[in-house]
């Protein structure tokens, strides 16, 4: 009986160790980049921005890197994750780009940036698509200042396993570049 009970237990722990060699390894995470890009000081003060609210569709609000493997089905990278999720990783490099701009990120903001992203995926052509349109509201009277829609940010994907997120994080800082630049001279508040 004793015999018995320690072959079971040795064919066990050899079925879970040949199990856990056969399991590939975890995903390897990733992140979006800022640019790096020290803050210009202005002489005259610019207004504040809130910290921008990024909106995904549900199907990218996920770590995983997804590809889009025709018009209808897409595939997430089993060797890669977001260590942030895209929204959020969108939000931090517009607000970076906003800060090196010389806006200031003091509450209360004068502004809001609000930004939906429609599509932020790889195709099987090799090339990222992003595209999103933005509004900015001011943050007093919740009116509109300037809307922007319909921009579409290309970018092709380099040979390599860090391609696909190399070029992922080049239109990332695209949009985000774009946004801070199409903000036309907004006034400094009084409501502080």
């Amino acid at each position: 009986m004793t015999t018995r009970i320690v072959k079971l237990g040795l064919a066990l722990l050899s079925l879970s160790l040949v199990t856990a060699c056969m399991q590939r390894p975890p995903a390897r995470l990733v992140v979006m980049a800022g640019q790096g890009t020290a803050a210009q000081i202005s002489q005259t003060p610019k207004a504040s921005i809130g910290e921008p609210i990024v909106s995904v569709p549900e199907y990218l609000d996920t770590y995983d890197v997804l590809i889009r493997t025709s018009p209808f089905s897409l595939k997430a990278d089993s060797n890669l994750r977001w260590a942030e999720k895209p929204a959020s990783a969108l939000a931090r490099l517009i607000a970076e780009n906003g800060i090196a701009a010389g806006f200031s990120t003091t509450e209360p903001a004068d502004y809001e940036i609000l930004v939906t992203v429609e599509r932020f995926e790889p195709t099987r052509e090799g090339i990222v698509v992003l595209c999103a349109r933005w509004l900015v509201v001011d943050a007093r009277n919740r009116k509109s200042v300037m809307i922007r829609g319909g921009d579409t940010f290309y970018r092709s994907v380099a040979s390599g396993p860090d391609g696909r997120i190399a070029a992922m994080e080049a239109a990332g800082r695209d949009l985000a570049h774009e946004v801070i630049r199409s903000l036309p001279s907004l006034k400094v508040g009084k409501h502080r």
